[in-house]
Order: C-alpha cells, then structure tokens, then sequence
C-alpha cells in the first residue's frame, strides 16, 4: 500500500507543477503586451506627432523592458518547476530503496532464524536416533537439509549461512567415516573445507572463520594420513600450521592455541621423516621443541607437559642422529635421560616412562 500511495503522487507532481509554470510564463507575456499596446494607442491619440513618437519609443522601450524581466521570470519559474519535480522524483526513489532494503534484511533474518531451528532439531534428531542404531533416518534429514543449503541457502553475502552449510557437511563426513566411507568422507570434508577457505578469503581477520577452517584442514589431513596418502596429508598439516600460527599469533596468552600448533608441527614432522625428508623433520621438531618450552615455562610441575618434551628432545635427536649430527644427538637424548629420570624419581615407576627411558639410553649408547 505504500509503494502504491507513492506512486500516484509523484507521476502527477511534475507534470502540474510544469503546466503551472508555463501558464505563469503566458500570464506575465499577455499583461504586458496588453498593457504596451494601450499606452501606445492613447499617446497617439493626444499627443503631437513629435511627443507621439518620443511617447511611443519611450512605451515600446519600457514594454520590452518588462517583456525581457517578465519572460526570465517565467522561465525561472518553469526550471524551479523541473528541479522540484526531480527532487520528488529523487525522494520517491530512495524510499523505495529504503523498503526494499528493509525487506531484504527481514528476509534474510527470518532465513536465518530457520536455518538455526532446522540445525537445531537436526542435532536433537541426531544426539536421539544414533545411539538407538536410526541412522537412516538421521541421514534422510542431513540430505533434506543440504538439498536446501544447495537450492536457497548462503550465497557470498551471507557468510554465517555459509558457515552452517560448512558444519552441516563436516557432520556429515564424520558420520560417514564412523561407517568406514572414507571416499565419501573426503568428498563432504572437501567440500567444508572450500567453503571455510572462502570464509576466510572474504574475512582474513575473522578469527573464528580461521578456527573452522583449521578443524577442517586437519580432518582432511587426518584421513588422508589413514589412507596413507602421505603427500596430500603434508599438504594439509602445512596449512593447518599457517592457520594455526596466525591465531597463536594473534592471542599469544591462549595456551590451547600454542598446544594445538605443538601437535600439528610434531605430526607434520612425523610425516617429513616417514618421507625421509630429514632436514624438514628436523627444522619442525626444533619448532615443536621451542613451543613445549614455552608451555613448560607456564606449568613447570605439569607432568604430561614435561614427558611430551622429554618425547620431543627424543625425536630431534633421532633425526639429528640419522643425518650424522651426533653432538646435536647426544645432546637431545641426554636431555630426554635427564627429564624422565627426574619425572620417575619424583612420581614413581610407571611403564611408559621407563620405556622411553630405556630406548633414549639405547640410542645414546649407539651414537
């Protein structure tokens, strides 16, 4: 009803004020013609022929004097006419942007909002049918869901859509691998993974686009690991360790984001010395050295902390050893000796350590 309101106005609003300021012109022009014939025609009448004519130069001077100002005027007139119809022309477009804008942003906050109940109930429906063996009907509901993101969900324009299509396909690939479809698996976290990327590529500095974009890279990773796919699985653990660097970076007081990083470069290392890539395992482990120190720093009496670097010193001195670097091997393993003989001392026997204790002495002894 608004737009139609507007709409009859505003065609007509030109056109009368337009009408109007050419008759103000033609009401100006007849006056004053009018009025110059006249006093023509009573100076001849009574006048000499000499003052009838200096009467008659003077009238037709005056007569076209006010004929001349009349005429402007009037054309001022029509040109106000002709702005004041384009500034109504102006506001009447503008607010039908306004409404459609107004319109589109309810739209998609009531897109939004569904969205959020669909993903909802589809969670409810999952955390319900799965432990009762109903995965049938768990997956109808995912493909109903993703059929929907596919035909009217997120475009560009709506990156938190775009994110929930992102979780909605990791769910799905990790429904998918827990049934051992590794091939659809990889499918669906491909797809995940691309849209995290664009995410990311539209927002670099959004945070929380980097952390699903990491949980993402090392769900790929970590299934390319399992079908032993060890290039493309490198591939992954470097991106994830760029990612992983930059929010480490970015809050440098969260310790979970230097833990995560830890794991990430030690298992990037792990697949370097697979490859027998030695120099990249090395330079990889120093970094993971460096970080766990860090950590240990922060809780010095941490006992998982300090055996994972006693485990650290242990893997750079076996690559170092490999390459022929026995003084930087020796030193590594003897470090290694040093923090799990303490942690024995200090918390009694326990098997694991005393493993690791026993194959850091056997190296040392074989450099």
């Amino acid at each position: 009803m608004i737009v139609g309101q507007t709409k009859g106005p505003s065609s007509r609003f030109p056109t009368s004020v337009l009408a109007a300021g050419i008759l103000i012109l033609c009401g100006w022009i007849s006056p004053v013609a009018s009025a110059a014939a006249d006093v023509s025609k009573e100076g001849f009448l009574k006048a000499t022929p000499s003052q009838a004519a200096q009467h008659s130069e003077s009238g037709s001077s005056m007569g076209q004097t006010n004929y001349g100002g009349m005429v402007v005027v009037g054309i001022i007139a029509v040109l106000t006419a002709i702005v004041g119809a384009s500034i109504w022309r102006s506001h009447e477009l503008a607010v039908k942007r306004d409404l459609a804008i107004e319109a589109e942003n309810q739209a998609a906050a009531a897109r939004k909002g569904a969205e959020y109940i669909v993903n909802h109930l589809l969670d409810q429906l999952r955390d319900r049918l799965e432990p009762l063996g109903h995965l049938d009907i768990v997956e109808d509901a995912q493909r109903m869901v993703e059929t929907y993101h596919e035909k009217f969900g997120a475009s560009q324009q709506d990156p938190e859509g775009l994110n929930r299509w992102a979780t909605l396909l990791q769910n799905q690939a990790d429904q998918l691998l827990a049934q051992g479809d590794m091939n659809g698996a990889q499918v669906k976290y491909g797809r995940s993974l691309e849209i995290s990327r664009q995410l990311v590529k539209q927002d670099p500095e959004n945070s929380a686009w980097e952390a699903a974009l990491s949980v993402r890279y090392e769900k790929v990773g970590d299934l390319l690991l399992a079908q032993g796919d060890l290039n493309r699985a490198r591939t992954q653990f470097r991106r994830l360790l760029e990612i992983q660097h930059n929010l480490a970076g970015r809050n440098p007081g969260d310790m979970a984001w230097q833990r995560s990083l830890l794991a990430t470069s030690e298992r990037l290392g792990e697949i370097l010395e697979a490859q027998g890539d030695l120099r990249g395992a090395e330079a990889t482990y120093a970094s993971s050295l460096q970080i766990m120190l860090k950590l240990v720093s922060q809780d010095p009496m941490n006992r998982g902390g300090l055996r994972e670097l006693s485990v650290i010193h242990g893997r750079l001195g076996g690559v170092l050893k490999a390459q022929g670097d026995v003084a930087g091997a020796t030193r590594n393993f003897k470090a290694s000796i040093e923090i799990l003989t303490n942690l024995i001392r200090e918390h009694g026997e326990n098997p694991t350590l005393e493993w690791d204790l026993d194959w850091a002495k056997a190296q040392l002894r074989e450099g």
